[in-house]
């Protein structure tokens, strides 16, 4: 018997990365700036190689996710204020790219924000779905990985690393990096 791509051991993996990031997202007002980014920062990593090992399949449509109308603005406007002077960062689109692109202006939030949009609405579907729906929005996770949020997941983390590395300095001057965070408990 074959076994059902949405049944996958690296299907199942990605959902439970993909629920943590985005409970981690909805509950963003319970911990500080810096124990969110530092959060973010032990879950980009682990999306982009759950993304990355999703199946490819050439049999399944898009799914019709409306998790941007949903819940982007509201989510963007939150986090926006939450990373305050953290949020912002410089980009290069296509860092391989021929036409010398110049960095442009980057925000957490916005990167953030795509990512759960992208990942919440088939989460919201999921159990209800039938077998496929459920091809559709693994198709579609995947899709939309390799175009669109495997992109902000990247930027998001290089951003997030400076920060923490370099940036934001902890008690004793040094950078806060992953040391013990009371909010979220130790690394």
């Amino acid at each position: 018997m074959t076994q059902r791509i949405t049944d996958r051991v690296s299907v199942v993996e990605f959902r439970e990365v993909a629920s943590e990031y985005c409970a981690l997202v909805e509950r963003r007002s319970k911990v500080s700036a810096v124990g969110l980014l530092q959060e973010v920062y032990l879950l980009l990593p682990k999306l982009a190689l759950s993304g990355a090992k999703l199946p490819t399949s050439d049999r399944g449509d898009l799914f019709e996710n409306d998790a941007h109308e949903k819940y982007w603005k509201k989510i963007y406007s939150r986090l926006g204020k939450k990373l305050a002077d953290y949020n912002w960062y410089r980009e290069v689109f296509d860092p391989q790219g021929k036409d010398k692109d110049e960095p442009v202006a980057a925000h957490l939030s916005d990167d953030l924000s795509d990512i759960y949009c992208e990942l919440k609405g088939g989460l919201d579907v999921w159990d209800e779905a039938d077998a496929a729906m459920r091809r559709d929005i693994v198709y579609t996770w995947r899709l939309m990985y390799e175009i669109h949020w495997g992109e902000h997941v990247t930027g998001a983390f290089r951003a997030i690393h400076s920060l923490l590395y370099d940036h934001i300095d902890g008690e004793d001057e040094f950078p806060i990096g992953l040391r013990y965070n009371k909010e979220i408990g130790e690394f």
